[in-house]
């Protein structure tokens, strides 16, 4: 990259800015990152910038995304932005972590078995405690040796940092069992295509779900907009970093400067989830008695879809689908499919299939036996229809068990 100089002449960009003898220095500056569970300041991802004399800054992200630059320059400026950060810690007291960029690529090209590692070294000389240390591996592709690069992050974990992984997307999920990171920051581009698209908002609860299961903390960052955030909070993330809070500052902030932002945003999220669970609840009930209703006056002993055809026009009008299964998953009646008119319609064309491999089944089919009523399955989206859908099960009698498919949304919570 280069910029052109008045008297028309060109200058590498990079050497001009981070030159010894120029009058550009390096600077730490300091993105937050909060804490969803009280809304305090959790730490820090500390980013380069070169800073000119006057005090205009720019980003040091290009120069480390340039291919063309040698990667032990990278390293040496990178180690001198750490430097300056812990020096910035050190002076202020602060006790919280700071998030560090680690590229494992630069990392292979000055690592020895046995060596010591300077950020480690210098934490020990400013008396910093590596507790407080998280290491960001930000490198989507790494190609060098894993067993290198674990005995690297054995050695800052030994010491007592934490370890995280950057920029993460579904394409690296070998990675995140491999290293089995602290903490795992989800892809920016995947919160906003969230909000674009649900089946994002389900691959990113997916993913935060996996890590939770085997005991990673989920970072969502990128975050810009509320309902970006409000989306990280549904999947179920711990920490939030953004534009949404703040851009990197060169200081650090008072721990509690988004508690009451973060509050205000958490306590809609969770209203908003108590009243769909209300509503799921109060349908339920609802369903069972109804249910118990129609089969005094129904028998499903007899034709399955006769039986079927009876019980439609007593159901709520936010069921858009009813079938018949047995123990094992397999369809034993027609579907009956609500249509744009509000009128139901048979479909043979899944007599036989079997459901039994669906998330739900199983699990609601124990609760069944077990209690001899209905049950809401958890929401998904439905394959066929592309809607997001909640799937009430009853049993009928012997082995025998009716769903209703409901859309999210198409019924009221209660008063």
């Amino acid at each position: 990259m280069q910029i052109m100089l008045s008297g028309g002449g060109a200058l590498d960009f990079y050497h001009m800015m981070a030159s010894a003898s120029s009058n550009y220095r390096l600077a730490p500056f300091f993105q937050p990152i909060v804490s969803i569970g009280d809304g305090s300041i959790y730490g820090y991802e500390v980013l380069g910038r070169f800073v000119d004399e006057s005090g205009h800054f720019t980003s040091m992200g290009p120069y480390f995304a340039d291919p063309t630059v040698p990667g032990h320059e990278k390293l040496i400026r990178s180690r001198k932005v750490r430097e300056l950060a812990f020096l910035h810690a050190r002076d202020v007291n602060y006790q919280g972590r700071l998030f560090i960029n680690v590229k494992p690529s630069w990392l292979m090209q000055v690592f020895r078995a046995g060596s010591e590692i300077p950020t480690l070294r210098l934490l020990e000389e400013l008396g910093l405690n590596p507790r407080n240390v998280v290491i960001e591996i930000t490198e989507d592709e790494f190609e060098g040796d894993l067993v290198i690069l674990d005995s690297v992050i054995s050695r800052y974990r030994e010491a007592g940092c934490k370890i995280a992984i950057d920029d993460f997307t579904f394409h690296n999920f070998d990675r995140l069992i491999h290293l089995k990171p602290d903490i795992v920051k989800i892809d920016i581009r995947l919160v906003k295509k969230s909000v674009e698209k649900k089946e994002y908002q389900k691959l990113i609860s997916s993913i935060s779900d996996f890590a939770q299961e085997i005991g990673i903390s989920v970072l969502f960052e990128g975050v810009e907009f509320e309902e970006e955030l409000v989306n990280s909070i549904d999947a179920g993330g711990s920490y939030i970093q953004g534009y949404f809070f703040s851009q990197p500052e060169p200081d650090l902030q008072i721990a509690d400067t988004y508690r009451d932002r973060i509050r205000a945003v958490l306590d809609s999220v969770i209203q908003n989830q108590r009243q769909e669970n209300y509503s799921l609840l109060s349908l339920e009930f609802h369903l069972n008695e109804l249910m118990e209703e129609m089969l005094k006056k129904i028998s499903f002993e007899g034709d399955l879809d006769e039986a079927l055809n009876r019980l439609l026009g007593s159901l709520p009008s936010a069921c858009y689908r009813v079938y018949v299964c047995d123990q094992f998953g397999n369809q034993r009646s027609s579907n009956f499919l609500r249509g744009s008119n509000a009128v139901f319609t048979r479909d043979d064309h899944f007599r036989s299939r079997n459901w039994g491999w669906r998330p739900y089944f199983f699990h609601n089919l124990a609760r069944m036996d077990r209690f001899r009523r209905g049950f809401m399955s958890n929401r998904y989206i439905d394959q066929e229809t592309k809607k997001e859908t909640y799937t009430y099960s009853h049993p009928l009698y012997g082995n025998l068990f009716i769903f209703l498919d409901f859309t999210r949304g198409s019924f009221s919570s209660p008063e």
